[in-house]
């Protein structure tokens, strides 16, 4: 009997062990120096005041796996929403914070499931650049509750894309988004998309009233371009997407389906070009008939000068022959 609860313990210190160890494991250690070297603290979930762990104000590097937000103020700055902020996306990876946001953060959270970090869910804020209160799910939501008419920015993680609707139950203006970017290292892979603000959607700022899985309309949103910048804090957003950055070799990361519509949208730009340049074509063409239109009148009207003024001649002669 013995034998068998110690056999029975050693299991159970096996599968403890594992379950800490899993290679996926959400984690973010904050740095006090660059280049994540010399003491750090981990964070495992939501700190709204980093004053609390002592690392207030502190953080110059971090070393992380998972959807992470970094912000100036307490409490995901929700007195300021809009405010500094920096977001960090990728697997076993560290980054340099940089200004204004390093050696400036005041609170952190993940976005993305408490579960798993590559599990299907979405995250709806009430401020610019994730800030402020949150509505978080990974199923239907026929009403957001607290969030409803006030969500301003999105996160979605995992596999499927999802349906956002300006109406309650699944009603109104709908936009579909789907996640569009993938970092992988080793056996971990992470899908994510983020919209700093709705509008980015083509519907109106705190207009989301409901919520499905999957895409469930034709009106599909295909992501920001690259290259945008858009005032405020996109722009250290776009920056800090370089937790996509391929100097670690592990570390793998693709924009899915960008290229493709950017080349559409080249393509259309060419398209739009040729049909510019034969408007021109054809106003020129255009200009230039009237141009021989207007000659030719000009050519008659000479011409019928001409026997106008030939026929008073000839009556003059008629006259002086008399």
């Amino acid at each position: 009997m013995m034998r068998v609860l110690l056999a029975l313990v050693g299991l159970m210190g096996c599968f403890v062990t594992e379950a800490v160890d899993m290679p996926d494991l959400r984690y973010l250690k904050a740095y006090f120096s660059a280049n994540c070297t010399g003491p750090f603290h981990e964070f495992f979930d939501y700190s709204p005041e980093l004053s609390i762990q002592g690392i207030d104000n502190s953080i110059n590097s971090i070393l992380f796996t998972g959807n992470w937000i970094l912000y100036a103020d307490n409490f995901y700055n929700i007195e300021g929403l809009g405010g500094t902020y920096g977001h960090w996306f990728g697997v076993n990876h560290c980054s340099n914070l940089v200004s204004p946001i390093a050696g400036a953060a005041s609170s952190l959270r993940y976005a993305g499931s408490p579960y798993g970090i590559d599990d299907v869910y979405y995250n709806l804020y009430d401020g610019l650049g994730y800030a402020g209160d949150e509505f978080r799910s990974n199923t239907d939501a026929e009403t957001v509750g607290y969030m409803d008419m006030r969500t301003t920015s999105i996160n979605i993680n995992g596999q499927s894309p999802w349906t956002f609707y300006t109406g309650l139950q699944f009603t109104g203006e709908a936009v579909c988004l789907y996640p569009n970017y993938v970092v992988a290292d080793k056996n971990i892979q992470l899908r994510y998309a983020g919209v700093n603000t709705v509008t980015y959607l083509g519907i109106p700022d705190n207009s989301i009233r409901s919520v499905a899985k999957g895409c469930l309309t034709d009106n599909v949103y295909r992501g920001a371009r690259s290259s945008v910048g858009h005032g405020g804090a996109e722009p250290l957003e776009h920056f800090n997407l370089e937790h996509t950055n391929l100097e670690d070799n592990n570390l793998e990361h693709s924009n899915v389906g960008d290229d493709k519509l950017e080349h559409t949208d080249l393509e259309l730009n060419n398209l739009e070009h040729t049909n510019l340049e034969d408007s021109n074509m054809k106003r020129s063409n255009m200009k230039r008939s009237n141009m021989e239109h207007s000659n030719l009148e000009h050519s008659n009207l000479e011409h019928d000068n001409l026997e106008h003024t030939n026929m008073e001649r000839h009556e003059l002669e008629q006259e002086d022959g008399v």
